[in-house]
């Protein structure tokens, strides 16, 4: 046998699915009445202050009350338990499609991408860093497509060493092809032995390859497959930065590729026009 409290917080939430139908075929038995607060089955006109039944003529119980506000309690924890599950619901979906967005081997790159219209002067404009030293700002790439059609690259930038010493460092790079003309990589070393050396991707995410163009490059693959230490710039053929109808267009690439909102300017003051 159910315990009172329990049996009177069930026979309370039946009401509570369909009150009206219950009210105007008026189908409770002797038997709920006695165990429900009369203030759910007789309308709230005729009721002539909260506690009081006028068909008995009596005050409610307070264990009526107490099997009242039992069921009320249950409702309120079960729809909150209800719209808790809906947003874990909705925020695991949209972890899962965050970090499906976000795999390196889902990003795409410039389709049918060319070398030769692609060499030459760009000056980057924005940056998101990697780990360790690199270059900070006056950055200023040159690529180049080699009589044998390989292509390289000279870079030339501002560093601090030392914790205080600024100057200018200049960087050398060669591409090596991958079966996506877009893709490459690339081995870059300094003019300096404290300069950074590595071996890294160096993808073209997309270019107009007049006015802009947006470099991509994961460093080390965390194990969900999304980037773990990756970098990238925004390159412009003009130091003031990118033209006002490029903006749109970069950020929304900035967004394919996971570093929206991790870029940082990229100044050009001409510190190493003049270092």
């Amino acid at each position: 046998m159910l315990p009172l409290e329990l049996a009177s917080g069930i026979a309370t939430l039946k009401l509570l699915r369909n009150p009206a139908s219950n009210l105007e075929k008026n189908t409770f038995s002797e038997e709920q009445r006695s165990t429900l607060p009369c203030s759910l089955w007789i309308p709230e006109s005729q009721l002539l202050c909260k506690n009081f039944c006028p068909m008995t003529g009596m005050h409610l119980a307070g264990i009526q009350l107490q099997h009242y506000r039992y069921a009320l309690d249950t409702v309120i924890k079960i729809k909150q338990r209800s719209r808790m599950l809906r947003l874990c619901i909705a925020f695991c979906v949209l972890a899962t499609c965050w970090a499906q967005d976000c795999l390196v081997s889902n990003i795409t790159v410039k389709q049918d991408f060319d070398r030769m219209r692609y060499q030459g002067t760009w000056y980057a404009v924005a940056k998101k860093d990697p780990v360790g030293l690199f270059l900070l700002d006056n950055i200023v790439a040159n690529f180049k497509v080699e009589e044998d059609g390989t292509m390289t690259a000279t870079a030339i930038g501002r560093v601090i060493i030392l914790n205080n010493w600024e100057m200018c460092a200049n960087m050398f790079g060669t591409f090596e092809d991958t079966e996506d003309p877009a893709k490459f990589k690339m081995k870059y070393w300094g003019a300096a032995a404290y300069l950074q050396t590595g071996y890294d991707d160096h993808w073209i995410i997309d270019t107009d390859y007049d006015n802009y163009a947006i470099h991509y490059s994961c460093r080390e693959l965390d194990v969900d497959g999304t980037c773990l230490d990756g970098y990238s710039f925004i390159f412009s053929r003009y130091p003031d930065g990118l033209r006002p109808e490029d903006q749109k267009n970069v950020t929304e690439y900035k967004q394919s590729i996971c570093f929206l909102g991790k870029y940082r300017r990229v100044a050009h003051t001409g510190f190493c026009d003049t270092s």
